[in-house]
């Protein structure tokens, strides 16, 4: 992203206005789990302090996937001066209710995945290199202790949204894996 960062940097200097275009999904591909919590905990400030005013995300039918990141922008697009972390903590405990903790930790390990994992490509071998079967199983073990944290059928039925994503996920890449 230092080149993303150089750029809106430079234009934030240059203009007294600018709009952003962010793909809220991983190169047109939206089966994976992709939270943006860390991308644009991170992006986000920065855009918005280089006097951004047009925020424009493209974005598919990702809900299940891809939720968080929704959320996160959609709230600092209202407000930039919001704190990422207070956000993620909000649609958490206001989404999840009695399942925020475990669904929190799931998210997050998600997250990490695609933080901490040196790869830059799409599906594929790249989700091979990032979803491995014992981050996969992980993964797994996460969402179970969500379905099992989950008290009303609001909140059953919102871990179950993520759950039958994951489990949609997991198919794919046993067939990757095969």
């Amino acid at each position: 992203n230092q080149s993303l960062r150089n750029l809106v940097n430079g234009w934030g200097k240059a203009a007294p206005r600018m709009a952003y275009y962010l793909y809220q999904f991983n190169l047109a591909e939206v089966s994976s789990p992709y939270p943006m919590i860390t991308k644009l905990s991170i992006d986000l400030p920065i855009i918005y302090k280089n006097h951004c005013a047009f925020w424009q995300p493209e974005n598919l039918a990702n809900f299940e996937t891809s939720l968080h990141g929704v959320y996160l922008g959609n709230r600092m697009a209202w407000n930039p001066r919001l704190a990422p972390a207070k956000i993620i903590n909000e649609i958490n405990r206001n989404f999840y209710g009695h399942a925020s903790d475990a669904m929190g930790a799931y998210w997050k390990f998600i997250d990490e995945i695609w933080v901490k994992t040196p790869e830059y490509s799409g599906c594929g071998f790249g989700h091979l290199r990032r979803f491995t079967r014992e981050r996969m199983a992980e993964a797994r073990k996460l969402m179970d202790a969500g379905l099992a944290a989950g008290k009303t059928p609001q909140e059953i039925a919102r871990v179950k949204l993520a759950d039958e994503s994951l489990q949609l996920f997991e198919l794919f890449m046993k067939m990757r894996y095969d």
